[in-house]
């Protein structure tokens, strides 16, 4: 069974800071309001999230990081496969990953990489997934840094090269192996 330490929703709405406890708290048996942009869920988890996907990385960002980084990933928000193939990477680093659309980078995510203030970005997938006119954007928010692109043919093979490129950083004595197709199982037996 499992006992984590505390449990945090990535869904509803955004964390902007722990809140006091009453003196004599009541057991919640669903979402509670406690202000704007904060809710607490039974068994006393937290609520964290933006209106999109997109805010809701920067948010997570903000909240887990906050001090500079000195790495970045960068995934599409379009589809899901590269940023969950990112997530046992990022917490291997200990990096955030943010969110942009194919074809630009969202003013929420400039500022953020202004204020993480990495000297490496590394993009997850093709020019499909995200354009060269991001990758160009991303060069000179990050500059003099530098800017790497993990990418395969297909969302599997973005994941192989991801793992690959990343291999010495832990050793593997186990690989789990899960659909492309849907993002529950991966999401699921992810870390």
């Amino acid at each position: 069974q499992i006992h984590p330490d505390g449990v945090c929703d990535y869904g509803e709405r955004f964390v902007t800071e722990e809140p006091e406890e009453p003196e004599e708290p009541e057991e919640p048996t669903g979402p509670v309001m406690l202000d704007p942009g904060l809710h607490r869920l039974s068994g006393g988890a937290l609520g964290l999230s933006d209106t999109s996907r997109i805010g809701t990385a920067v948010a997570l960002s903000r909240t887990f990081f906050p001090d500079p980084v000195d790495e970045v990933i960068v995934a599409t928000a379009a589809t899901y496969p590269d940023a969950l193939a990112a997530a046992p990477l990022g917490g291997l680093l200990g990096v955030p990953t943010l969110l942009v659309a194919p074809d630009h980078v969202p003013d929420v995510v400039v500022e953020e990489l202004a204020r993480l203030d990495p000297s490496r970005i590394t993009i997850l997938g093709g020019t499909d997934a995200i354009g060269l006119g991001v990758e160009v954007t991303l060069r000179e928010l990050v500059e003099p840094g530098t800017v790497d692109r993990i990418a395969g043919a297909t969302r599997y093979d973005t994941a192989a090269k991801l793992a690959d490129a990343y291999a010495e950083l832990a050793p593997v004595t186990t690989v789990y192996l899960a659909s492309g197709e849907g993002f529950a199982d991966s999401l699921a037996g992810g870390p």
